[in-house]
C-alpha cells in the first residue's frame, strides 16, 4: 500500500456552494441594512413630529409672555396690588459722601 491510500481527500469547495454562501450572505446584509432603514425612517417621523408639537408649544408659550409683559396687563396688575399712578415727581440731590470730604483733607 502506498502512502497516499491512508491519507484523507481534501473537500474542494465547489463554486456553486461560495456562489450559494455569498448570495445567502448578501441577502442577509440587505434584510438587516433594509430593517435599520425602516426603523430609522420610524424614528425620523417621530422626531420631526415632536419638533413640530415643541415649535407649536414654544409659540404658545410666547405668546403668554408677550400678553404678560404688555403695558396694559402691567398696569391692571399694579392696580390691583395698589398701586397709584404719582402726580408729582420727587427729585434727590446727590449729597457728598462722607468718606469723599475726608479724603480731600
Amino acid at each position: 500500500m502506498t502512502t497516499q491510500q491512508y491519507m484523507p481527500k481534501k473537500k474542494k469547495f465547489s463554486l456553486f456552494g461560495l456562489l450559494f454562501a455569498v448570495v445567502l450572505l448578501l441577502t442577509f446584509v440587505q434584510f438587516v441594512i433594509s430593517y435599520r432603514l425602516a426603523t430609522m425612517g420610524d424614528r425620523v417621523r417621530k422626531a420631526e413630529s415632536r419638533a413640530v408639537e415643541l415649535e407649536a408649544n414654544n409659540h404658545l408659550l410666547t405668546s403668554q409672555i408677550n400678553k404678560m409683559g404688555s403695558l396694559l396687563e402691567i398696569s391692571t396688575k399694579a392696580n390691583n396690588l395698589g398701586f397709584v399712578r404719582t402726580t408729582q415727581v420727587v427729585h434727590l440731590k446727590q449729597e457728598v459722601p462722607v468718606a469723599y470730604g475726608k479724603l480731600q483733607d
